[in-house]
């Protein structure tokens, strides 16, 4: 088969994997920018065995981890450059059930729907995995730049408190310059599933969809971090990464609609009216099987899967330049914090259920 580099328009391409074992969806995404691919893929193409049909990212896996340390080290200067972009949903479930303790007999949020009729133990499973959805929600990157978007016009008296007395007497006079902004109502229901919870399913949403943001989200860090003269010009910035058209690996459409249409609601809440008339770029599916660019991001995916599977999280933010986790780029010091926390209040529910 010769494979391509894919759609001409995508700046991107995205493929997935979970880690195993974790009990819950831990999502990972590798995201390859197309200006960024270097030699090792290639090098890692070079090494395989000889295959028929689609290079399956295990044969990788393999060929990399049984290379010699330099040579690992070699090919890792320039695969570091891939973005890994993780959903977890674990520390928004002990989160949750820590709250729940208090309310629920022996402080046993996990035993207690199995102690309940069945009708009511779905109700109850339902329930705590909504919890968890809408926490995870929160963190989001589409919901993350609306609120700091939000902030910014405050910032720049683009918007009023509802509780100024400016507002007040501007609405008296029928004149209301300054309207609230309210967001649209998070609906869990579109995440559930028959025979599957909330929270897994939205995971692998809101991974997808930091290939999508997280670019814009940098650029409004930056724009806050600015003086109020230059912020308005940088709004522009925000709104180039947004639209850039981007690739990701077919079989999951209803997740790469619902980001689509995520970046269009968060495209018309930071532009409403349209100052800045820059066209959606397209978020499409190729099959991986034809581009190599997509085969790429498939072998980064698994190979971070693997660090973190092996090692640590820690280990894989020290080995990935770019890396994310539930909505914010972390570094390797704060990898170590999240890793004692997952460990320790993981322990700590495995020993209330025992």
């Amino acid at each position: 088969m010769i494979l391509t580099a894919g759609p001409p328009e995508a700046t991107s391409f995205t493929d997935e994997t979970s880690l195993p074992h974790a009990c819950m969806t831990v999502a990972i995404n590798a995201q390859v920018i197309r200006e960024f691919l270097r030699d090792w893929y290639y090098t890692l193409l070079q090494l395989a065995p000889q295959h028929h049909g689609e290079l399956k990212s295990k044969v990788i896996v393999d060929v990399y981890f049984g290379l010699p340390e330099y040579e690992r080290r070699k090919i890792l200067t320039t695969l570091k450059a891939a973005r890994i972009h993780i959903t977890d949903p674990r520390l928004y479930a002990y989160a949750v059930d820590e709250r729940l303790a208090d309310i629920v007999q022996d402080h046993d949020v996990i035993g207690f729907p199995e102690r309940r009729e069945r009708e009511q133990r779905q109700i109850l499973r339902r329930a705590r995995s909504e919890l968890i959805t809408q926490d995870m929600w929160r963190h989001a990157p589409s919901y993350q730049l609306r609120i700091k978007h939000l902030v910014y016009e405050y910032r720049a008296g683009l918007c009023i408190w509802s509780d100024h007395p400016c507002r007040e007497v501007m609405v008296d006079d029928g004149c209301d310059p300054f309207p609230a902004r309210r967001m649209t109502a998070f609906d869990v229901s579109r995440f559930e599933r028959p025979g599957k919870q909330s929270m897994n399913m939205f995971a692998t949403y809101v991974c997808k969809s930091e290939t999508v943001f997280c670019d814009a989200l940098d650029y409004m860090d930056t724009l806050l971090d600015e003086s109020a003269e230059s912020q308005w010009l940088m709004i522009g910035d925000v709104l180039k990464a947004l639209v850039q058209a981007h690739a990701f690996d077919a079989g999951h459409p209803d997740e790469v609609a619902w980001v689509g249409t995520e970046r269009e609601e968060v495209a018309e809440w930071i532009d409403p009216h349209r100052r800045f008339p820059i066209p959606l770029g397209r978020l499409s599916e190729p099959d991986s099987a034809g581009s190599f660019l997509l085969q790429a991001a498939d072998f980064a995916a698994a190979i971070a899967r693997e660090y973190w599977d092996r090692h640590s999280l820690p280990t894989l933010v020290d080995t990935f330049d770019y890396v994310t986790y539930n909505g914010r780029r972390i570094c390797e010091s704060q990898a170590v914090g999240i890793q004692a926390d997952i460990n320790k209040r993981g322990k700590a529910t495995i020993q209330q259920r025992g």
